[in-house]
């Protein structure tokens, strides 16, 4: 069973070269190459384990195959490693071929020596081969493989550039280490022509060092030329739970070569395993500190890059969806960076009034704790991340400016937990700092971490910008409101008292008079009914409405607040179309206002002369309704519909925009509605009136 499996193994891997055929480029053939060896060393290092313990001519003959197919692969590796830096050429098919029929012309030469295999020491503990067996010819072959590796790999090293060194190190160094584990062992075998089984033992150490080495180099660096795409989140989930199965897979195969080998181990050892399992997955499941540490590891080491910003820029970008005010900014930007960055500390600053910032909490937008440290926007530290993007006290290095400025700044900021400062900036303003401090890691901070808070901060700056402009504009809008609000208010205001103080002028002269009496009467009057109609439109405004209603035959009603309105809207005709015995809950006061603003809407749009007809109509037993058309000019089409009954619209330069807002909030306080249209020529006004009012 263990040669089929070995035999087969063997024939994958000589197969398995017929994958280059259909790579178009040297590097990617070389990338297959170094794949191939990842997955054949393991296979060839528990061969080795095999025969350690189970040394004999039948088990010796398919791991020895093994190991010449593996030398043939290792030499083809070694030339490739250099072609693959030199040429992104494809390969010769021939070199792929060569390849495959030297790997199955193992089998051939095993086939053809058979007879000729090793055979078993006196000493039990080796086997003896001759200098025409298939051994010596397998050990010859693996010898000149790794002897070629060794060469190739120094002409490698030599042809790096320097700055890529770094990258392939680790690569090199297992290559070698793998090298000469096998130059050593072969030498052996072609000296005193033996196959010892504890040379295997320490083959199999060494070539578990050199893939677990080289396993590494190739993920850390990425050598393979390969992206893998795999969310972090599916990682990170993952870990956890490969750790314990991989911990639970070595302890039983602990027992399973414990129990095959005789080995009399204590149950406490076992117990003691299973408690330290117990207490090292504990920590990690309670401890944020490891578990970032871990996430930072492999976002570090297996990721091309150490963020995935399409998903922080999204996070943000979900936080700041609700976000409506500076404090709710603060507070989205705090969790985000809580949540992606491996730090505990984070300080926001934002600018103030007078050019200063100040530190604020994430949570109320108020001053932190931090607030020692406040720079102006006069501070040459501002005008630094302005132009440089950060400030990071964590290296040295920067230049004289740097220099100046952390000899400055440096204490305060330490002081405050900070050691990365970059801007919140739209366009060349900054409107804020982050703070950042210390990696809990240890690490530092990089081009990564850099990117990742520019853009972080460039679109913070946009939801700044945002709410600073829409918080401008609602007390803009309030300030116009309230402008036009007391130039409306002042308006009747100074007429009465213009009439007052009239009055008062005359009245030392002509006191005594009975018709200047009666004026003066009449004047006071006026004046207070100004004073009023002043007070009914604050209340309007107030929304504290509180109607008075009573049952009122409509028609009759109506007729007498026409009348007594045409006595001032001189120039205003109104016909009254109305059916008799019409019944209605209403506030007389509120309604009068309402027709009165109305009738006059209608004579300052189309001035003397204007006619008006009122209809009055009950559409079901529930509700009247009451119809206003003029002949005026009509309604512009852009108050229409809504906009018309909005305080402070009007198309009149005289005009204040409140008569016809008024009259709908009045409506509604009664329960009922108003909507207009234009009737070409002129407006039309329908008012809906509940014939029983809710609150009567």
């Amino acid at each position: 069973m263990f040669s089929t499996f070995v035999y087969a193994m063997g024939f994958i891997l000589v197969a398995s070269s017929l994958l280059a055929l259909r790579l178009p480029t040297r590097d990617r053939v070389f990338s297959l190459s170094l794949l191939r060896s990842l997955v054949a060393l393991p296979f060839l290092t528990g061969q080795y384990i095999y025969l350690a313990y189970h040394l004999t001519t039948e088990s010796a003959a398919p791991v020895l195959l093994f190991e010449a197919q593996f030398s043939i692969l290792w030499g083809w590796m070694a030339y490739r490693i250099v072609k693959a830096m030199d040429s992104k050429d494809r390969e010769p098919y021939v070199f792929c071929l060569a390849e495959f029929i030297a790997g199955m012309g193992c089998f051939a030469c095993l086939w053809l020596l058979t007879d000729t295999g090793p055979s078993r020491a006196s000493t039990d503990t080796s086997l003896i081969m001759g200098n025409n067996s298939y051994a010596y010819l397998f050990s010859f072959l693996a010898l000149i493989s790794m002897l070629t590796m060794a060469w190739r790999l120094e002409v490698f090293w030599r042809n790096l550039e320097p700055m890529r060194r770094w990258e392939h190190k680790l690569l090199v160094v297992a290559c070698y280490l793998i090298c000469c584990a096998l130059i050593w062992a072969c030498s052996y075998r072609l000296t005193y022509l033996q196959l010892v089984d504890d040379h295997f033992a320490l083959l199999a150490s060494l070539l578990a060092l050199g893939w677990g080495m080289t396993a590494y180099a190739v993920g850390r660096h990425r050598l393979l030329n390969r992206k893998l795409f795999i969310s972090r989140k599916i990682v990170y989930a993952s870990v956890a739970p490969f750790i314990l199965a991989v911990y639970l897979t070595g302890l039983g195969l602990v027992v399973l070569i414990s129990q095959m080998l005789g080995w009399s181990i204590h149950t406490v050892v076992f117990m003691f395993l299973g408690a330290v399992g117990c207490v090292a997955a504990g920590l990690y499941w309670c401890s944020g500190q490891l578990r970032k540490k871990v996430h930072y590891f492999i976002s570090t080491h297996f990721y091309v890059n150490k963020y995935e910003y399409r998903d922080e820029w999204l996070a943000l970008s979900s936080a700041l969806r609700g976000a409506t005010s500076e404090a709710d900014i603060i507070r989205a930007l705090s969790q985000v960076l809580a949540e992606c960055l491996y730090v505990s500390k984070v300080v926001i600053w934002l600018e103030r009034a007078g050019g200063c910032y100040t530190s604020v909490r994430s949570g109320d937008g108020n001053p932190a704790p931090e607030a020692e440290f406040q720079p102006h926007e006069n501070d040459p530290l501002i005008e630094y991340v302005r132009e440089n993007g950060t400030f990071y006290l964590g290296e040295r290095g920067y230049g004289e400016r740097w220099e100046e400025l952390a000899a400055i700044h440096g204490a305060m900021l330490r002081k405050a937990g900070v050691v990365l400062i970059t801007p919140i900036v739209a366009g060349d303003h900054v409107l804020g700092l982050i703070g950042i401090g210390e990696e809990n890691t240890g690490g530092k901070f990089g081009l990564d971490d850099f990117d990742l808070l520019s853009a972080i901060g460039a679109q913070t700056a946009s939801a700044l910008l945002a709410a600073r402009r829409a918080d401008e504009l609602i007390r803009l809008k309030e300030k116009q409101a309230f402008d036009t609000l007391s130039a409306f208010v002042l308006h009747d205001v100074k007429n009465a008292a213009s009439m007052l103080s009239l009055v008062r002028t005359n009245a030392a002269e002509h006191i005594h008079d009975p018709e200047f009496q009666e004026d003066m009467l009449d004047a006071i009057d006026n004046a207070l009914k100004r004073m009023g109609k002043v007070q009914e439109h604050l209340a309007t405004f107030k929304g504290d409405i509180r109607p008075v209603c009573e049952e009122v035959e409509l028609c009759s009603f109506m007729g007498d607040v026409v009348e007594e309105l045409l006595k001032k809207l001189t120039g205003l005709r109104v016909t009254l179309v109305c059916t008799p015995s019409v019944s209605v809950a209403l506030d007389k006061g509120i309604f009068s206002v309402v027709l009165e603003n109305l009738l006059l809407n209608s004579l300052q749009a189309g001035g003397d002369g204007t006619e008006v007809v009122i209809e009055v109509s009950q559409t079901h037993e529930q509700e009247l309704h009451v119809v206003l058309t003029d002949d005026g000019p009509g309604i512009a089409e852009g108050l229409l519909p809504e906009r018309l009954f909005d305080p402070f619209q009007s198309t009149r330069g005289s005009g204040s925009g409140i008569g016809l807002w008024q009259a709908r909030e009045l409506l509604s306080a009664m329960g009922g509605t108003i909507r207009a249209e234009n009737s070409n020529p002129g407006a039309r006004f329908f008012i809906s009136l509940p014939k029983r009012y809710a609150n009567l």
